[in-house]
């Protein structure tokens, strides 16, 4: 059984976005953080300026650290194209942080946008090496959700 509405997915409840808290929002993206499940949920919205992406992966990382979260969802989903110079800072400077933050999986729900895919799988390639956790890629947000909490997706 399959029902969404109520949270639920191959007869196990799903820990919904309603028990997040906004650390921040704006017009590039959103930050949310769940104490109780130790996940962050960062959902780009659109295009992001160097600047703007730059504090907004600065503001996750240090939320990563200071709040001991284990889970990270990336929603690219609306995400547009990277920049090339973001791309560099990606994995130079945040990836190696973030690396150090204690995550134990990273779920990316990919992009529409070809460019942005083109750009994340570049920043992959380059950082998976240093990554002490797990990274899945999704077309789903519950299907994340679930990989995200180590439950099997096993029917009922």
């Amino acid at each position: 059984m399959n029902d969404r509405r109520n949270g639920s997915i191959f007869g196990f409840h799903i820990i919904m976005a309603e028990q997040e808290t906004i650390h921040s929002d704006d017009r590039y993206a959103r930050i949310s953080l769940n104490k109780e499940t130790g996940s962050i949920t960062l959902q780009w919205k659109g295009y992001v300026p160097s600047e703007a992406y730059r504090r907004i992966l600065d503001t996750g990382v240090q939320l990563a650290l200071e709040h001991q979260v284990k889970f990270w969802l990336a929603d690219l989903r609306q995400m547009g194209v990277i920049l090339r110079d973001d791309e560099r800072w990606t994995t130079s400077d945040f990836m190696p942080r973030m690396a150090k933050a204690g995550l134990e999986r990273l779920a990316i729900l990919t992009s529409t946008d070809l460019f942005n895919q083109m750009s994340v799988d570049r920043i992959m390639d380059t950082s998976i090496p240093i990554l002490p956790f797990q990274v899945a890629y999704f077309d789903d947000i519950v299907t994340a959700r679930v990989w995200l909490q180590g439950k099997e997706a096993i029917e009922a």
